[in-house]
């Protein structure tokens, strides 16, 4: 009788046990299903944020180019082409395109007496988590002030896209959710994203009457677009089934060019056509940049303009295929998560056995020498591993390992830099996890995969490069997705503008 109470009590116990596991398990799997939320909504909200920034900045030098441009005379109604004070407008107007659940609206204030545009944008974006707790949209408000007081002429300038068409731009914007397998939110394929970042571009141009200064005659801007890929995305694979890769396994370097003219870059049939496909190698684009940006001078000359502002604007969306060995030249470089340092150790090279009661048979060094040995440590492996992100000792230096391509662009890079050109470079959807290849597993003979895994340390030497082109740290802009490479192609074009047309005192 009391073993069988005895059986019973375990059984409700046990039961017990199961219960409370169940609860924890849901109760974890609801923290984690919010803490997923919160970083969805947390990440929205800033993109929104900032896109709403760049409203206000776009719209402010609108307006202020054209009040500037009419003797300060501040448009009325019945104008065409500009913004009226007091109305609302939407972002769309000015080439910006919204995520599902967002939209931006402003309006404009002029300021006769101060000579400035005030804008003022409201934002609202339609959160996940919070939803839960009755909060139905996030609202932002942002705003601007541009001076219109000394325009100037426009300042002579030049812009040359490079742009990564390789494979990988099929692929998504934003990996897989690490927790449930499937596509995060609002993800777009990369090269739709670069399409009409490049088609809001050619607006924001458009706002200055780019087209209409070159009907009159008077040229200001130049623009112009470089492609690059390679035919093979595996160049140390053995395509002829050889045995071993040689010159027959090369791989051909592509470089699409729409010639630099006058005017903005036509969108249809260029921008509109870009087909990615095979691997990376930025090298030979940056060495035709380099080419084509040192006879800008000559083209703005040729029309009386002085010499040019110079820009490239320099995009990729990983790291440069190895053709020939693995990357082996140094660069020192912070951030890179990844250490080395030569270290000097002790190797014997003559010796003999000895015997003795207490220790038996044993090997006694009599002739030693210093040997120097190079020691790695590499954070996103070891430092990981070991709960640190630094190794102990000293004599430690960050860098990276890069290839002879990656050298190559970097050294056409620092040449433009010393030639007072400016370059912008963007990383974009640089960030490990698995991303889903869209159409592009279809179109590879070797890895058909629907799913390519990126390691964190694939992404060192994408980062290094651009890191390293760029011409300062602020104009190096990392886009994780298509809504940050949005940032980042608005700011880099408020800043080329801005310096173009130099409104303010």
């Amino acid at each position: 009788m009391a073993i069988s109470s005895l059986q019973k009590l375990l059984r409700d116990f046990k039961s017990d046990i199961r219960g409370n596991f169940g609860v924890m398990a849901a109760t974890t799997t609801l923290g984690l299903m919010s803490a997923v939320g919160l970083s969805v909504d947390g990440q929205r909200f800033y993109a929104h944020s900032a896109k709403s920034q760049s409203v206000a900045d776009a719209a402010g030098l609108a307006a202020a180019i054209h009040a500037s441009s009419n003797g300060g005379m501040v448009p009325t109604q019945g104008a065409t082409g500009v913004f009226i004070e007091g109305q609302t407008y939407s972002a769309k107007d000015l080439g910006f395109t919204f995520t599902r659940g967002e939209n931006i609206t402003f309006t404009v204030d002029y300021d006769e007496q101060n000579k400035e545009v005030n804008v003022t944008t409201t934002g609202t974006i339609v959160p996940v988590m919070l939803q839960l707790i009755g909060k139905e949209e996030i609202t932002t408000i942002n705003s601007s002030i541009t001076k219109y007081e000394e325009p100037g002429d426009p300042q002579p300038a030049s812009v040359l896209f490079v742009l990564d068409n390789s494979g990988s731009m099929w692929f998504d914007d934003k990996p897989l959710n690490a927790i449930t397998g499937f596509p995060q939110t609002n993800t777009t394929k990369r090269v739709v994203a670069l399409q009409s970042n490049i088609q809001r571009f050619n607006t924001r141009l458009e706002n200055l009457d780019v087209d209409e200064q070159v009907r009159n005659n008077e040229y200001f801007i130049r623009t112009g677009l470089l492609t690059y890929q390679t035919t093979d995305p595996f160049p140390n694979f053995d395509n002829d089934n050889d045995g071993q890769v040689d010159e027959n396994d090369e791989q051909e370097f592509l470089v699409n060019a729409t010639p630099v003219e006058w005017d903005i870059l036509p969108y249809q049939g260029v921008v509109s056509n870009l087909d990615p496909e095979g691997g990376t190698n930025s090298a030979p684009a940056i060495d035709r940049a380099e080419t084509i940006m040192n006879g800008e001078i000559t083209a703005h000359n040729s029309k009386g303009n002085a010499d040019p502002k110079r820009y490239v604007v320099f995009m990729s969306d990983g790291q440069n295929e190895v053709t020939n060995s693995n990357p082996t030249l140094w660069i020192a470089r912070d951030d890179t998560g990844l250490f080395r340092r030569q270290v000097n150790i002790n190797v014997c090279v003559a010796g003999r056995w000895r015997f003795s009661f207490s220790r038996g048979f044993y090997f006694q060094c009599t002739q030693s020498r210093s040997v120097s040995r190079l020691e790695e440590w590499d954070v996103s492996i070891d430092g990981v591993q070991e709960g640190r992100a630094t190794p102990a000792g000293s004599g430690w230096e960050e860098g990276v390992y890069i290839s002879n391509e990656d050298q190559a662009t970097i050294q056409a890079c620092n040449r433009m830099k010393a030639n007072d050109i400016t370059i912008y470079t963007i990383g974009f959807a640089l960030e490990e996890g698995k991303f889903r290849t869209n159409d592009w597993y279809l179109k590879d003979t070797v890895n058909r995969t629907p799913i390519r895994t990126v390691e964190a340390q694939d992404l060192r030497r994408a980062t290094a490069l651009l890191q390293s082109c760029a011409t300062s740290p602020d104009t190096f802009l990392f886009a994780t997705d298509a809504a940050k490479l949005d940032i980042a192609f608005n700011t880099i074009a408020q800043d080329i503008i801005n310096n173009i047309i130099r409104l303010t005192n």
